[in-house]
Order: C-alpha cells, then structure tokens, then sequence
C-alpha cells in the first residue's frame, strides 16, 4: 500500500520550512516523538522519577524498546543492548574482543572516518594488525566478496564494515561476506547507521555477529538513542570494557562475586534518560505502523527518479549504484569543477534545501525519506541543473 505521504508530512515541521533530504545524516523527528519526550519529561517533574510506578513504567519502557527493534532486526530481545550511539555500539565490540597480540582486523579503504579511527586506534592499543582491502564505492558484489576472500588469513580475527556506506549509499554483500567469514570461523561487526530503516534487515539470516545502529537517522528518533545487537552465542566471547554491577550476576563485600557472562545485560550502565528512550520507541511505532516495507519501496522509487534526473543535467555525476541490492536511499552526485560544501551551501541559503558535502567522492548526498515527495525531486533536480549554469 503505498504510504499517505501529505499526511505524514503534516507530523514533520521540518517539511514546511524545508527541502529535509539529509535523514542519512540526521532525520527530522515527527511531532509525536517530540510529544513523547516532553511527556516524559513532565511525568518526572510531577510525579518524580524515582517514584515506585515510574521506575516500573520507566523500566517496562527500556524493555518494550528492546523487544520492538528485536522485532524489526529479526534477532532475540536478550540480544539487544541499548546505546546512545551506533559509536557506542562499536567501541563495545571492538574493546570487548580479547584480542591477541598478532590477530588481524579486516576493514575496506572507503570506510566511515568513526570506522576506521576506531580500527586504527584498536589495533595500535591491542598489538592487532589492521589489513585494509582497497575497493571502491562502486565495486561489484561479486569483486568485493572476492577480495575480502582473500584478505583472510589464519590470524584474522574480525571483518569490520559499513553494512551501507555513507559515501553513496552502496549496500554491501552482508549475508556473502557473512557466510565467508564463518567458514572461516571469522566474526563480523557490521556499522549500521545507514541500516535500520533505510533498508530491510534480517540479521538472523544474515549470519552477523555484532550490528549497531542508532536511533537519530532513518527511524527519526532523538539524538543520544541505539541499539547493539550481539548475537547469542556470542555475548559470552565479549567483554565489558564499561563496568557496573550488571556485569555480575552476584557479589558480597568480602570479594566473592559471579560474573555475568552470558547476558547482554553486562553492558548495561546504571542511568539511561528514560524521556530519550520515550522518544526512540513512539519513533520506531511511528514508521512501524506506516509500514516498514511501504517506506522502503517508496524511498527507493524517490532515489530511482533522482539519479534518473542528474543523470540527464551536463556536467553532473551519479556515484550511487543505479539498482538495488547495491543501491539504497542514498543518492550522491558531483558537479563538475565545483566544490561540493559551496554546492551544500549554495542549495541552502537560495533553496533551504538541506544535504551535505561528501569530500571523498568531491560530492553532495541526498537522502531520500519517507515525507519526500516525487515532487520536490524534480524541484531539487531543477535547482541543480540551475547551479551548473
């Protein structure tokens, strides 16, 4: 069924100040989200947060949140941590694997800068050898498979990528690269900030060890919520390198205590903003009663007709793929002998058309999203075609 667009964009203020085409950066909150929040808020000011049936209700949130993104992933509530970050969720794998000196980590040359920091970082503080499979951002499946393939070696340890990379939106081969790391008996952390809503997810299929994701993008949830998603038999491999009392199951003040090792409640810090977390779940009620599929579909129409209309404009390049299963809502162009952060400004100040610069690519990114319509394509298109003038 195809999604009452008009309707949803009265639920999102930013769409009648704006052409909002920067969800892959950070997505605009509906007003219900933002009334989710703010009641939050008032219940802990008037009846105190602490307050027997507050902490209860507090508390049947964070799980409620929990189990809904487990739904939406196809994985386990128990193997669902909430962060506040996609980040987060990383530095938690990454610092958690106990890592020998020797083991090496896989990652690819168009990485995230938060990806490959983060891998650089590790492997200099654990002694780990970071080997990097040059591909490009339009490689093909087959190719980038290929080549992770025989990256592998006795000593690899992990496979560290994007599951969609920022730069165009290529989806990776998830469930190949999956699939060849087992045989390997290799795990694999996927970033999932550009996933979950973006695009279909079924991790248990997939065959990932580790996927992080956060709450402030495609699901137009507020800053400072996530999820991590550790795979069962997994959890116990992994360390907390942040510790509170979840992380045992027991202890006395004699020194004897039980770890928790098996439960993904050992990662789990004291305090979490209940107000933020109201605000997660009615986001991720809100486009799931919209329909998870329907938004997909019709993302995917939006970003079709965008590459289809830069790629009539001279002196204009598409570096998105043109179909799925590589191609996503992510569409990124450049304009010849321009500078892309001029064009990002240029779109603003004359259009208040908001995206953003990709410096590796010398491009600009659109995300297209589910209160986007056919018709401020063909708008945005015409305010390009303007700028190559």
């Amino acid at each position: 069924m195809a999604l009452d667009v008009q309707s949803i964009r009265l639920l999102f203020p930013a769409c009648q100040r704006t052409i909002y085409m920067n969800s892959g950066f950070e997505g605009p909150s509906p007003a219900t989200v933002v009334k989710a929040v703010q009641q939050r808020l008032a219940l802990h000011s008037q009846e105190g947060p602490t307050s027997p049936h507050v902490l209860e209700s507090g508390k049947a949130l964070e799980e409620q949140a929990k189990a809904t993104i487990a739904g939406m992933l196809n994985a386990s509530a128990d193997e669902i941590h909430l962060t506040h970050t996609t980040t987060e969720g990383l530095n938690i794998v990454l610092h958690g694997i106990p890592w020998r000196l020797g083991d090496e980590m896989l990652t690819v040359t168009i990485e995230y800068p938060s990806v490959m920091v983060l891998a650089m970082q590790v492997a200099r503080r654990y002694g780990v050898k970071l080997r990097l499979v040059e591909i490009s951002p339009t490689e093909p499946r087959a190719s980038i498979v290929a080549k992770i393939a025989e990256a592998i070696t006795p000593r690899t340890r992990l496979i560290f990528l994007s599951h969609v990379h920022y730069l165009n939106g290529m989806c990776m081969p998830a469930e190949e690269i999956c699939a060849l790391a087992k045989r390997h008996g290799v795990q694999v952390l996927l970033d999932g900030a550009q996933g979950l809503g973006n695009i279909p997810l079924d991790l248990h299929a997939m065959g990932v060890d580790f996927y992080a994701t956060p709450g402030h993008k495609w699901l137009c949830g507020p800053q400072g919520t996530g999820a991590l998603y550790v795979r069962k038999d997994a959890i116990e491999g992994l360390q907390p390198t942040f510790v509170s009392s979840h992380a045992a199951t027991s202890w006395l003040p004699t020194g004897d205590w039980e770890p928790n090792d098996t439960s993904v409640e050992k990662f789990h810090l004291t305090t979490s903003s209940r107000p933020l977390q109201a605000g997660y779940m009615e986001a991720i009620t809100f486009l799931q009663g919209l329909g998870l599929a329907d938004i997909q579909e019709h993302n995917t129409l939006l970003a079709t007709a965008m590459k289809q209309a830069l790629s009539k404009i001279p002196n204009v390049q598409v570096h998105s793929p043109a179909e799925p299963p590589e191609a996503t809502s992510l569409v990124t162009f450049s304009i010849a002998g321009q500078e892309p952060q001029a064009i990002v400004d240029a779109l603003w100040q004359e259009r208040k058309i908001v995206c953003r610069a990709i410096d590796p690519l010398r491009g600009v990114r659109l995300s297209l999203h589910l209160f986007n319509t056919e018709q401020e394509v063909a708008h945005v298109a015409d305010e390009i075609r303007k700028l190559t003038r």
